[in-house]
């Protein structure tokens, strides 16, 4: 018998002792899933979103007014 022979039969007998040594995977249990998300207030006005589609959080930066734009309007900023 060759070396590559004796050294593979080896490995299959170790495996095998392994086999037959060895425990039992622990059964899988259900797991739920967690919805997270973050809750928002717009213009007195409470809201939840769900934080995979949430980008970027910031605050309220300096903006200047506009004239002669709805109430809704606070002014435009500089983001970036």
């Amino acid at each position: 018998m060759s070396r590559t022979t004796t050294a593979f039969v080896k490995l299959a007998e170790l495996a095998s002792v392994c086999r037959k040594h060895a425990r039992a995977l622990p059964s899988s249990e259900k797991t739920q899933s967690v919805w997270t998300g973050i809750g928002i207030s717009l213009h007195h006005a409470y809201y939840v979103c769900p934080l995979n589609e949430v980008a970027e959080i910031l605050k309220v930066p300096p903006y200047t007014k506009l004239p002669g734009v709805g109430g809704w309007v606070n002014g435009v900023a500089n983001v970036r």
